[in-house]
């Protein structure tokens, strides 16, 4: 998990009026940074990448947004779609299948085509799809493969927007949710979701149905099912969004407050390679019963 060195160059950046140097790049870095170019042009031209990243940074796509391109422009390396892949603009509901399929590209070729890749693909493509609607395009998402020598191979995920946050979203549903804490809580809930039924006599433009797409028709399933995934992996989750942050570190779960306030949701997730392997020690009538509800 990267999120701290994420954390860490948002620091920077509050903190200091000169030069940041950001010296590692990850999903969760380059999702997060990405966002933030749509928020603060101002703070993005203060950073540099040191020598040792500046290369997977211009690879992913990174260097042309902060440079103000409106699309990453990557350079594509010999694994990319492998190992990695390029950070992707969720602007519109068009966009959103060619995401998911280079991202869930990449979680294939670790994990292979079994019934937790098909959940975990169904997750981001839903994570996707939330943003092109709540947070009106205004995300990036990205994926790793990290293969250390000390530790076990692991898959990495993050998606970041700079759009409204969740306790907007949750105070739709249920006005008793005031905190940002608990609009975080609210979105790892089962069934929590904020749509709302669309009308199928409304008349729209053809814009509308790019930017729509169904009008918010979301199952209320991603982060409580992505949690599921997680814990029954033994892997990792981080969500900020607001001034608050939540944590599940294998099967440990704690949220607080987060030092720096984000107007929308950054996600990250690690899913260790090995997890084919973990789950088909878990009740695979579970496992099936998970993917019959997401009609998988």
């Amino acid at each position: 998990m990267h999120f701290e060195s994420a954390l860490r160059v948002l620091a920077k950046l509050d903190n200091s009026g000169g030069l940041v140097q950001v010296d590692w790049v990850s999903p969760v870095v380059s999702s997060l940074l990405a966002a933030l170019s749509l928020q603060k042009r101002d703070e993005i031209y203060r950073i540099r990448f040191s020598p040792e990243c500046q290369g997977y940074a211009e690879n992913i796509g990174l260097l042309s947004i902060l440079d103000g391109d409106s699309e990453p422009i990557s350079v594509r390396g010999n694994k990319c779609g492998e190992t990695y892949s390029p950070l992707a603009s969720l602007a519109f509901h068009s966009e959103v299948e060619r995401c998911n399929s280079t991202v869930n590209g990449v979680f294939r070729k670790a994990l292979g085509t079994t019934a937790l890749v098909k959940a975990v693909c169904k997750v981001v493509g839903e994570l996707h799809d939330n943003v092109a609607s709540h947070a009106k395009g205004k995300g990036y998402s990205a994926a790793q493969i990290y293969r250390p020598s000390s530790a076990p191979d692991s898959l990495e995920f993050a998606i970041a927007d700079s759009g409204c946050g969740f306790l907007s979203n949750a105070r739709r549903t249920d006005r008793s949710i005031c905190t940002d804490e608990q609009a975080i809580r609210w979105a790892l809930t089962k069934g929590t979701t904020s749509a709302t039924p669309a009308d199928p006599f409304a008349q729209r433009s053809l814009e509308d149905w790019d930017l729509r797409a169904d009008d918010d028709a979301h199952q209320g399933l991603g982060l409580w099912l992505l949690r599921t995934l997680v814990k029954r992996t033994d892997g990792r989750l981080w969500v900020m969004s607001g001034n608050a942050q939540y944590l599940l570190d294998r099967n440990t779960d704690r949220s607080g407050v987060c030092a720096r306030h984000w107007p929308g949701v950054v996600i990250e997730l690690e899913i260790p390679v090995n997890s084919k392997e973990l789950v088909s020690d878990y009740d695979i009538k579970d496992l099936s019963l998970l993917a019959e509800e997401l009609a998988i």
